[in-house]
């Protein structure tokens, strides 16, 4: 996957699941797995441009987790986390928002089950959720999202760091507009940073 040209490494990644479609040899279904999300991440790379393509992908790879594989593993479950927040970020930038929710929902739940709720992929999505939450006008969603966010991002990257700085503001709009008095609190913060 990390070559130089992504075609090359599509065409070795398909020819790895046509090996393993002709039943010639035993299939470990894991390998599958990660052979088609590395396809879809490959397929979304900007030099390549399939997003379609790199949506069925993930779909074929979340169906076949759940037709194939333990769910109860904690492998598995780390497995599922990814598999749908690729797509709902996809789905995300395609401005698909529903589905992109769906996804990092999924994604949310998976990681947690995973990582605990401090950790900074649970703050990543969980900020991309609030994003999401906030452009549907849903804010008492997108609060409880970006709360949990800032939370972790200022316990694991702490307060001084942009992405914690950013968190807060998007925060602040919500809050805003729920015309929370904690709103100018939260602006502050971030411009303290910005400083």
């Amino acid at each position: 996957e990390k070559l130089n040209a992504p075609a090359k490494a599509l065409e070795l990644y398909l020819t790895a699941l046509r090996v393993y479609k002709t039943g010639k040899c035993p299939v470990d279904y894991r390998v599958v797995v990660m052979v088609l999300h590395a396809m879809g991440k490959l397929y979304k790379d900007d030099k390549i441009n399939l997003q379609e393509m790199a949506l069925k992908c993930y779909d074929e790879e979340i169906t076949l987790i759940y037709s194939k594989l333990d769910v109860e593993e904690k492998q598995t479950i780390r497995m599922l986390a990814e598999a749908h927040f690729e797509p709902g970020m996809l789905n995300k930038n395609r401005g698909n928002v529903e589905k992109s929710i769906e996804h990092l929902e999924k994604a949310l739940e998976f990681a947690k089950q995973c990582n605990g709720e401090k950790n900074i992929r649970i703050a990543s999505i969980s900020d991309n959720l609030g994003m999401l939450y906030s452009s549907k006008e849903e804010f008492a969603l997108a609060k409880t999202h970006y709360s949990l966010a800032y939370s972790v991002y200022e316990s694991t990257i702490g307060r001084d760091a942009l992405t914690t700085s950013d968190c807060a503001f998007r925060l602040g709009e919500v809050l805003e507009a729920m015309e929370s008095k904690l709103a100018l609190d939260f602006y502050k913060e971030s411009l303290r940073v910005r400083r």
